[in-house]
């Protein structure tokens, strides 16, 4: 079933005090992504301080503690010396951690919109604690002094490394919707924010 994006901005606060920013650099913070919700979709769970924001959005009829799909937005302003692709190498170790047969690939490195971004895809054939399937997409932005994270994760039935090409509707579907998830700046000159 192909699930209809409903493109809604979403705004992520990015007023921080500007202790809370790296050591000697002020806050020049004048981005905000622009993210696409699928239709119905509903936010579970939201932390918002100074120094993150925290959303997960579940479809609907979904238990958080049981869940099957899940959509993370985050936004933090961390001193993160990393690159994109080096920072979700490092975020999906965790979650290879959990499984007993994995394949990981990073799809995009490089700028988009002047900004530094990163796609991997992980795809975990058995997981060890719940002995399913699961499939991540996690993409990262930096807009410089903020970071940007988009995660979505998918539950499916256990399988072989043989059978991994059946789920790649679903890769594709996700790998799309995570194109569509960007950082607008006005301050740039290939800005995102007209799209």
């Amino acid at each position: 079933m192909r699930l209809r994006l409903w493109a809604t901005s979403l705004y992520l606060s990015l007023l921080l005090a500007c202790q809370n920013s790296p050591a000697g650099s002020e806050s020049n913070a004048t981005g905000h992504l622009i993210a696409h919700i699928p239709t119905g979709w509903i936010a579970h769970h939201t932390v918002q301080s100074s120094g993150l924001d925290f959303f997960e959005f579940l479809p609907p009829g979904q238990n958080p503690l049981n869940w099957q799909s899940k959509l993370v937005l985050e936004r933090t302003r961390a001193p993160i010396t990393l690159t994109p692709a080096q920072i979700l190498e490092q975020t999906d170790q965790n979650l290879t951690e959990n499984c007993h047969s994995f394949s990981r690939a990073l799809i995009f490195s490089g700028q988009e919109y002047e900004m530094d971004s990163a796609v991997t895809l992980v795809t975990c054939r058995t997981t060890k604690d719940q002995h399913t399937g699961l499939i991540q997409l996690s993409k990262a932005i930096w807009a410089s002094p903020d970071w940007y994270f988009i995660k979505v994760r998918i539950k499916v039935p256990a399988f072989s490394q043989a059978d991994e090409l059946k789920h790649q509707h679903l890769i594709k579907y996700w790998s799309t919707f995570l194109r569509k998830n960007i950082v607008c700046n006005p301050d740039t000159e290939l800005s995102a924010c007209g799209n």
